[in-house]
């Protein structure tokens, strides 16, 4: 099921955090988003490498 919307406990957890844990947030994503882009590339090579 997909999420209805906005998480409040998230959304309280940003509205309270300090300049420094807001830029470690934001790492903490981009390293995640960067993580699941390998992923989906290593998925393609693959899928790529087993078509004749």
């Amino acid at each position: 099921m997909p999420p209805s919307g906005p998480n409040p406990y998230l959304r309280t957890k940003i509205m309270t955090a300090s300049p420094q844990e807001l830029r470690l947030m934001l790492y903490e994503g981009a390293v995640r988003f960067c993580r699941q882009s390998l992923a989906a590339m290593e998925k393609t090579t693959t899928m790529l490498r087993l078509m004749p």
